[in-house]
């Protein structure tokens, strides 16, 4: 099993990960929280505007275009800005214009829990948008590429023990649960927010990153729950 392959597969393990991590505090799930935070006003943004920082191409990039890749730094919980931070794989393929349209194209890759860079960009030259716009990629927090990782090689061992075993299904069940709950338990220990992995957070990411790129109008394209967060960043940050 490639690395690509185990940073995909984390889409199962995020859902995990997020309901064991509910189950062992009294305090409101991130889906409670993400209501009660729909409830607020929304204004522009005065948060002090987050950073691109340029670094080398890690992924395998188009050789016929111009491309950009770096990070952007944001914070773990958006309503904390000052408090601890995490970073943003994020990947600009230019247009070839001479004149291109100010609005560039997001991608908002599905899982939720699955990466995108390291898909590859084997296929970008059939794009339409790029024939008029830039198209930014990025890895959404806690996949791919961006950090922290929380990949689950816990679960993948077990998932391999399942695949290359006949046991009986509640073993094979129980197996692949303790996998994760051994994964849910290291991720704390290591002081990961757990709780802070989810879509109200990842839509205020997405407004970092616009701002960070200096973009003041852009289109979000969505893929699976790709579509739920274009929605909920649509609502909580209509700006741009």
């Amino acid at each position: 099993m490639t690395p690509g392959h185990l940073r995909r597969s984390t889409a199962i393990i995020a859902a995990g990960l997020l309901a064991l991590s509910t189950s062992c505090t009294d305090e409101a799930s991130p889906t409670d929280r993400s209501d009660a935070r729909r409830t607020t006003t929304t204004t522009t943004n005065t948060a002090p505007t987050p950073t691109f920082t340029s670094g080398p191409c890690e992924v395998e990039i188009p050789r016929d275009r111009p491309v950009e890749c770096g990070t952007v730094e944001v914070p773990v919980r958006h309503e904390d800005p000052d408090g601890p931070t995490l970073r943003l794989a994020v990947v600009v393929i230019r247009s070839t214009d001479p004149d291109p349209a100010p609005d560039p194209v997001v991608h908002l890759h599905g899982g939720p829990g699955s990466g995108r860079l390291d898909q590859g960009f084997a296929a970008v030259g059939a794009n339409p948008f790029l024939a008029r716009r830039d198209v930014i990629y990025f890895d959404q927090r806690g996949t791919g590429r961006s950090t922290p990782d929380l990949n689950c090689p816990e679960r993948e061992l077990a998932f391999v023990a399942v695949l290359t075993h006949t046991n009986p299904y509640p073993e094979e069940l129980r197996l692949v649960g303790d996998a994760v709950a051994a994964c849910h338990d290291r991720l704390r220990r290591e002081g990961i927010d757990l709780d802070a992995f989810n879509t109200v957070e990842n839509a205020g990411d997405l407004d970092d990153l616009r701002r960070a790129l200096g973009v003041r109008e852009w289109n979000l394209w969505g893929a699976s729950y790709g579509t739920r967060l274009a929605l909920e960043a649509m609502r909580l940050h209509p700006d741009g």
